[in-house]
């Protein structure tokens, strides 16, 4: 929406938001528009003279699908409907996306827990392009190509809906079809969208009846724009198509449209009524949800738009929903709440349909569980046919940063013979300009436009081959860098779940709500429940076994760094209580009397009500060989991978990965390992983006190429025998003779440790500020790329320009050439 025009809409909103909370403000608003609506369509003024509310304002207009942001309002309340529908004139369809954005700002975190990032107008070109082009290349008759059905299943205000409207109507005039609202009344029927957030559904169905108004016409009905998350469907069994459907779509620019609408609702009640039944006792709860099977048992042409992106650990409820509901069969660890609308996309389409999403792109190289049983699907179930891979163009600004990319898949078995369309811009290269090359069909200046076969992009078990930003040489740079998986016998795991670490005003408030202002006597924000102060067990007197078996150094995240654990000299400490270690609350009675005053937050924790943990135990303890004997520390949120040798008894949180090798003294080798370059360039490539830096996730670390227990032995041995100083020293001259390559980049990691721990820093060795140890990490990552047989020069370009791309938000991965070599700095 433009500047100029953005004033009065949400001058209307301020009018609005000073009356109201900003929920119900935005639902007002919105009801505004489709009054305004309602009224040009109508031809008859709903605005009595007065002050009423706005409801009784809005009675007749429920054609408008309002209900669900009526039932928001007050009943009694006097507000300034006047002035603010005087300042909403002028508000286009094309307006309404950008609005509905504007006014999720507006009210609070609702945009971002919603996980709500609307498409710019060039992208919808894109996803529109991708998703019909092919099918309408065949369709021969207007009647053909109103037959078609293309979903989106997280529609928000309806800019896909209208940038597919445009494809429709562009492919009826090639085929002669004569233009006007009779026509776009048609095409409308193609269209199945749904959206969770009822604004969001009047705004999409605005949108629309505006694209296909017919001046004196009343509203177009549209019952296949739909109010409901797309995810909670529940099983069904088969059912008929409905006979409703065929007749509203034949009664499109009619007579009888509204009456054919009517009847198509009714149908659609009828049938999902039992199925809502099961999804209240499925929940326990009322909830909205669109019943896909049921409703569109035929299958679709195509599902096509920008699903919302929300992380499990931002949107636990969702994701809780969505695993008691059908598609809860999909549910993996690591995962975005994108994935579940693919899975969905492709129980959806006919054989021969299209998916296309506008999505975060690490999950073609991920290497979680999520992702890769995404991948998996998707390579059993259909065929690659595109990749926009977005590169350092953000799509959404300053408001969510990363790599994004435009897939397209064909629903079909086996790679197929078509080739797969990649696309790739520059950096600097706009929005405009991709769609361009996208949509014309012919390159670009500074856009990547080629054809490549099926096979070269994804491989028989779904993982990726190709990331658009690199060339062949580096591709085969990271697959030597990628292994079966752990070892057997070794442990890799988060650190403890200390739920609660402390008490939190939060916690509080859901207490109180919960189960009354009693339940928090003797409860106040800030106070220590898992976590104590570093003073306090000489205060509790605690016996000599609960010292020595339930008490453990808590380490927080910037303690542990690269190649050192530096835990501050007042550490706090975890109560360690597992049902291994403490079956009963008498065993540990001063630490139990200590809990007690906490017991009404702990007995509502989910592993507590469901009679896994006793109230008084770690919500997730994880195994004690995670905390005890040599180890490895990794820390998770970093701006350039590492990791540290910890001996001593201590416990991290879940931002540190712990790894334990099945012998003790290969410990000190993964430290270095795991600080190196090869591990940097793997983790850096593979790894979700998180502002500046990446989130190492578990999958990342176990899916490195390990050396052999054999290699790990002889560089033990190496590092253990006499002299190993000597054999450094005449190593970093040049003279590497016969040690081990990891025995010496060891010794040099303990050597770099002791001289500069505390200078080292989370940035790549010949970045870290500390000039004495740039020459000792230089020789520390070329004994791990010796001991790897890897290239050091170029992998270090290839890591270098990654790392830049991800913490400058420019591309330096985009600068490499075809073998994936840039200049480094090193």
């Amino acid at each position: 929406m433009p500047a100029d025009r953005d004033a009065p809409a949400l001058a209307a909103y301020e009018l609005l938001a000073a009356e109201l909370p900003a929920a119900q403000a935005r639902a007002a608003l919105v009801a505004l528009l489709a009054v305004g609506s309602w009224e040009r369509t109508a031809g008859a003024s709903l605005w009595p003279d007065g002050a009423r509310t706005l409801r009784a304002a809005l009675g007749p207009a429920r054609a408008c699908g309002l209900s669900p942001l009526l039932a928001e309002l007050p009943e009694d309340r006097t507000l300034p409907l006047d002035a603010a529908r005087a300042r909403l004139a002028g508000v286009s369809d094309r307006d309404l996306p950008r609005l509905h954005q504007r006014l999720l700002e507006r009210a609070g975190n609702a945009r971002r827990r919603q996980g709500s990032f609307y498409t710019p107008a060039p992208l919808c070109e894109v996803l529109a392009h991708l998703a019909l082009a092919p099918r309408l290349a065949q369709v021969r008759s207007c009647e053909e190509l109103c037959s078609l059905r293309l979903v989106d299943p997280a529609a928000g205000a309806g800019d896909v809906l209208l940038a597919l409207l445009a494809c429709l109507e562009s492919a009826a005039r090639r085929l002669g079809a004569a233009g006007g609202a009779g026509l776009r009344r048609r095409l409308a029927g193609c269209l199945v969208a749904a959206d969770r957030d009822p604004c969001a559904v009047v705004l999409a169905r605005l949108a629309v009846q505006r694209w296909a108004h017919a001046p004196g016409a009343p509203p177009l009905p549209l019952p296949w724009i739909l109010w409901g998350d797309a995810l909670l469907e529940v099983p069904t069994i088969d059912a008929a198509p409905l006979a409703a459907d065929a007749a509203y779509r034949a009664a499109l620019g009619g007579a009888d449209e509204q009456a054919a609408a009517r009847a198509l609702e009714a149908a659609q009640r009828e049938r999902c009524a039992a199925l809502d039944e099961a999804l209240v006792a499925l929940h326990g709860e009322p909830l909205r949800a669109v019943h896909w099977r049921a409703l569109l048992p035929d299958g679709v042409d195509a599902v096509v738009g920008n699903p919302p992106y929300l992380r499990e650990r931002d949107g636990r409820a969702a994701f809780a929903a969505v695993r008691r509901a059908a598609l809860g069969r999909h549910a993996r660890s690591r995962g975005d709440l994108w994935y579940f609308f693919t899975h969905l996309a492709l129980d959806l389409l006919r054989p021969g349909g299209r998916h296309v999403f506008l999505v975060p792109s690490y999950w073609l190289r991920a290497s979680g569980p999520g992702p890769r049983a995404l991948r998996e699907a998707l390579a059993a179930r259909a065929r690659w046919r595109a990749l926009v891979d977005l590169g350092a163009l953000s799509p959404f600004g300053a408001q969510l940063g990363g790599r994004h990319v435009v897939f397209a898949v064909e629903r079909g078995e086996g790679a197929g013979e078509e080739p797969v369309l990649l696309v790739r811009p520059q950096a600097g290269v706009s929005l405009e300009a991709v769609a361009r090359a996208v949509t014309d069909e012919v390159p670009a200046p500074g856009v990547e436009r080629r054809e490549v076969a099926a096979g070269e992009v994804a491989g028989p078990g779904g993982e990726v081959l190709l990331d658009l930003g690199l060339g062949r040489g580096a591709r085969r740079l990271l697959d030597a860098l990628e292994g079966p998986g752990l070892p057997p016998g070794w442990l890799l795991s988060e650190g403890v779940t200390a739920n609660p670490e402390r008490v939190t005003p939060r916690a509080l408030a859901r207490l109180a709500r919960e189960a009354g202002e009693e339940a928090c006597a003797g409860l106040r924000a800030g106070q220590p429940v898992f976590v104590v102060p570093h003073g306090w067990p000489g205060r509790a007197r605690l016996s000599t076994r609960e010292r020595r078996e339930h008490l453990l150094p808590w380490l927080r995240p910037l303690d542990v760094g690269r190649l050192r654990v530096a835990p501050g000299p007042r550490c706090e400490w975890l109560l360690y209580l597992t049902p291994e270690n403490a079956p009963r609350a008498e065993d540990v009675p001063t630490l139990v009397a200590h809990l007690r005053a906490a017991r009404p937050l702990l007995e509502r924790r989910r592993e507590t009500r469901r009679g896994r943990r006793a109230w008084f135990h770690l919500h997730w303890p994880r195994r004690a060989e995670l905390f005890r004997g040599p180890r490895v520390l990794i820390p998770r949120m970093v701006r350039w991978p590492g990791a540290a040798l910890c001996e001593v008894p201590c416990a991290s949180g879940e931002s540190v990965l712990t790894l334990v090798p099945r012998a003790e003294r290969w410990a000190p080798l993964l430290a270095a390992l795991l600080s190196s370059l090869p591990f940097a360039a793997r983790a850096l490539w593979t790894s979700k983006r998180r502002g500046r830096g990446i989130d190492l996730a578990r999958g990342t670390v176990a899916g490195f190429a390990w050396p052999s227990e054999g290699e790990l032995d002889a560089a033990a041995a190496d590092l253990a025998a006499p002299r190993v100083e000597e054999a450094l020293d005449a190593a970093l001259a040049g003279r590497w003779g016969s040690r081990h390559p990891l025995a010496l980049a060891a010794a040099a990691a303990r050597r770099l440790e002791r001289a500069h721990g505390s200078e080292l820093g989370d940035a790549p060795f010949w970045d870290c500020g500390a000039p004495g140890a740039v020459a000792l990490g230089r020789f520390l990552d070329e004994a791990a790329c010796r001991a790897l047989g890897l290239p050091y020069a170029r992998l270090a370009a290839l890591a270098e320009g990654r790392q830049r791309s991800i913490g400058q938000g420019s591309s330096g991965a985009d600068r490499a050439n075809q073998d994936g070599c840039c200049p480094s700095s090193s």
